[in-house]
């Protein structure tokens, strides 16, 4: 039992810690008309579960590949960032409603971003399965599962706070470009997937 108790523990604070950027990034996306929070949710659970199966493939793939390639990921975030921040130019875009963008759209927009804001993820998941059993790793993506929806109510939520909602109505769809920017130039960086151009 204290085994069990400890895994569920481990679980718990290895996606607290890995994720805890996403509360911001999630809070962006549901303060954005341009994004119902249907697809929010939607992204989010499949952005996570593309993840944890990349990390799950790459315990037996891990020695054939560089973990650097999938820092590339964070040109995702710098074109979404470049692109939003393009629309600004139009003060009209602002006030485009949720059902004048595709939901098929929007979904892989937050899937793509929460793909490459996981990379640094992967590189702690895959070790971390490598060492555990079978069974446990589907403990693992079970708690996973439940704090993707924990972390989607709690952002969501804390949207709904009227100083907070204020603030992020006013100004979230100038902040969500630049911040998409600077977060896929942090991914490049942290992942050092630079030097593969410098080799």
């Amino acid at each position: 039992m204290d085994g069990l108790v400890g895994h569920l523990g481990l679980a718990l604070l290895t996606f607290a810690v890995t994720n805890v950027d996403d509360l911001l990034l999630l809070g962006l996306f549901f303060s954005n008309p341009r994004y119902p929070a249907r697809s929010v949710v939607i992204g989010q659970f499949l952005g996570v579960a593309f993840l944890v199966g990349i990390s799950l493939v790459g315990l037996v793939l891990g020695k054939f590949g560089q973990p650097q390639w999938i820092g590339w990921l964070g040109l995702v975030p710098i074109l979404i960032g470049l692109r939003a921040a393009w629309r600004l130019r139009d003060n009209s875009v602002v006030e485009v409603a949720p059902q004048a963008v595709s939901t098929g759209s929007t979904v892989l927009q937050v899937a793509a971003i929460t793909i490459a804001n996981g990379a640094d993820n992967v590189s702690v998941y895959v070790p971390l399965f490598a060492t555990l059993p079978a069974v446990v790793v589907g403990l693992y993506c079970g708690v996973f599962a439940a704090m993707v929806g924990v972390w989607c109510l709690v952002s969501y939520y804390l949207v709904q706070y009227p100083g907070l909602s204020r603030l992020l109505t006013r100004y979230g769809h100038v902040i969500l470009p630049f911040f998409l920017m600077a977060l896929g130039g942090w991914i490049l960086y942290e992942t050092k997937a630079y030097t593969l151009v410098l080799r």
